[in-house]
């Protein structure tokens, strides 16, 4: 049963991944491609350091439960305030290959100037 509870857990942070490279990938130039997802890349590691620390730190102090609810507490109150801030805004979707300067079958392709 803690398998199937863990697997269903896993699943909102695997979609949450998947939608930030993919908002990454549509909002970013294609020059920047990889300064962008090596930014992303960092911060979420950087942030889950961090987390762990005070996961430690929390569950040392408060015991594992409670720690445990305050996690909890700040995911169900991060979805809420992502659908307040998004204020309805779509990152910008690529031009169809072959609409956009220098695209072709291979897809977007940067334009030297």
């Amino acid at each position: 049963m803690l398998i199937v509870l863990i697997a269903l857990a896993g699943l909102p942070g695997a979609a949450v991944m998947a939608g930030l490279t993919t908002f990454a990938r549509t909002a970013a130039d294609v020059g920047r491609l990889g300064a962008v997802f090596g930014l992303v890349m960092s911060a979420q590691a950087a942030t889950s350091l961090l987390g762990m620390a005070l996961a430690g730190v929390l569950g040392e102090r408060f015991g594992i439960v409670p720690t445990r609810r305050l996690h909890a507490a700040g995911l169900m109150a991060a979805g809420p305030l992502v659908v307040v801030t998004a204020d309805g805004r779509r990152p910008p979707t690529p031009e169809a290959p072959g609409t956009a300067p220098g695209s072709g079958p291979g897809g977007l392709r940067a334009v030297r100037r």
